[in-house]
């Protein structure tokens, strides 16, 4: 029997949904929101767009309940590898980098930092996150050597190719990248923003985190024709300077949105150098089928270019002088040590011709273990297991993800992607160590990783700005 609404009910539900769709309505009109967001495979891809405030704001709102994790990750791997507290490590931040964002070059990144702020606390009616865990958040890395980082997994972080001429079947770009670091840290950075500032030819997609104003994971795509990717340098044998030196992650930043040629990330990078994350960067154009190789020490740079052949990274300086000088780096040749170990491999699989999207994700995802000459899950490999180890050596971090994209994607800022890791192992907390001495209370702020296919990540927002690239 169908219940009928009496002339009184249909008034109040009438009332209600009035009430409804004006409060929905006048948040579209005073809260307007310039962003989408959608979550598949373990991946956040989201598109923000407008002033710096505006996209900051887009990105706050959206992503408000992966920020409210940041907090919590960030106090934990402060404590357990940097041996301070979170107090003592934003007061740090605030003499040593908040100088360079008042200045009138960074005013774009300190307002875009307001806005994720002001986006977060409008939709969550807190201020759990604020501007100064933001600076705190973006900074991590900087300052590793400052604290004496007791990770070793922050400064030896990923494996990497990008190719181009002969050694690609269609004589185009090729680059593949996968993340090696901290679970904490690796399986939040699982996010695909595409980024739209006012000029529209400033446009770049990044891999991040919630809460970054750059990549941290280091893999781009701009739509100006430029790709990158990097491998850090690991021992670095000096302390960086940020009286004057800016640290890396707004050098790149302002290289992705207002480069436009290999040269210009050159001279952005070079810019003011705080020597605070040395890097094996792999950038290539598209537009001219040219790649490059940039290390960058402190002092010390090296630079390779070619339209035919391959560079690859894997935390080893590849410029003598560079390693020897700036690093305490021996294992560069040596297959016991963990980057001498992928430095052969990888020389070893990318002397293949016509390389291939198929190629590079086998690559990428390789457990060859040349210290064992097996194949092995472990510290030694292109795709790195550190979980696997024993008990004593247990650590929480390893390979969290795998990328892929040749010039086909790029044209739409589009690439495959795979998170977790790039071989999609799968990771369970129950049976591994519990708290350990060197890595704390992990489980509390690490969760188990599924296994998830890879996917293609692209920008589908509704209201994305439009591309002239796509007419």
């Amino acid at each position: 029997m169908t219940h009928r609404l009496n002339r009184s009910q249909k008034l109040i539900r009438s009332q209600k949904l009035y009430r409804r769709i004006k409060r929905n309505t006048s948040r579209r009109l005073h809260k307007p929101i310039n962003g989408s967001i959608k979550r598949n495979a373990g991946w956040i891809t989201i598109s923000i767009h407008g002033t710096p405030f505006e996209r900051g704001f887009a990105h706050g709102y959206l992503l408000h309940k992966e920020l409210k994790r940041v907090r919590a990750i960030l106090k934990y791997l402060v404590s357990t590898y940097y041996k301070t507290t979170l107090q003592e490590y934003l007061e740090t931040c605030k003499s040593s980098i908040n100088h360079h964002l008042k200045t009138p070059e960074w005013a774009f990144v300190e307002q875009e930092l307001r806005g994720i702020c002001a986006g977060y606390k409008d939709k969550t009616k807190t201020t759990y996150i604020d501007y100064d865990i933001l600076v705190g958040w973006n900074s991590y890395l900087s300052l590793a050597k400052k604290y004496g980082d007791k990770d070793p997994n922050n400064m030896s972080r990923c494996s990497a190719f990008i190719a181009t001429g002969s050694a690609t079947h269609d004589g185009k770009l090729l680059m593949a990248h996968n993340t090696h670091c901290n679970f904490a840290l690796g399986f939040i950075s699982n996010v695909a923003m595409y980024v739209y500032p006012e000029n529209s030819d400033s446009a770049f997609m990044m891999q991040t985190a919630p809460g970054l104003v750059n990549s941290s994971t280091d893999w781009f795509i701009t739509k100006c024709g430029i790709i990158g990717c990097e491998t850090t340098i690991t021992k670095i044998n000096y302390v960086p300077d940020f009286t004057v030196g800016v640290p890396y992650f707004l050098r790149i930043r302002k290289a992705m949105e207002q480069g436009r040629s290999l040269d210009d990330y050159v001279a952005m990078m070079m810019d003011k150098n705080a020597g605070d994350y040395a890097c094996s960067w792999l950038f290539g154009d598209t537009r001219s089928g040219e790649i490059m190789r940039f290390e960058q020490g402190l002092k010390i740079h090296d630079i390779k270019r070619t339209t035919d052949g391959v560079f690859y990274g894997m935390n080893s300086a590849f410029s003598p002088e560079l390693r020897a000088l700036e690093t305490t780096d021996t294992g560069f040749e040596n297959p016991e040590s963990r980057t001498g170990a992928r430095n052969l491999r990888l020389e070893h699989l990318l002397e293949k011709k016509g390389l291939t999207i198929a190629d590079a994700k086998r690559i990428i995802s390789d457990h060859y273990d040349v210290s064992q000459s097996c194949e092995n899950m472990g510290p030694h490999t292109i795709c790195k297991h550190n979980e696997n180890q024993e008990a004593a050596d247990f650590s929480p971090s390893g390979a969290t993800d795998g990328k892929v994209v040749d010039t086909k994607m790029a044209t739409t800022m589009s690439f495959e992607g795979i998170m977790g890791s790039s071989c999609g192992r799968v990771f369970r907390k129950r049976g591994c160590p519990d708290a350990v001495k060197k890595h704390g209370n992990w489980k509390s702020v690490i969760d188990d990783m599924p296994k998830h296919p890879w996917i293609r990540l692209q920008d589908h927002g509704s209201n994305r700005p439009h591309l002239d690239s796509e007419n």
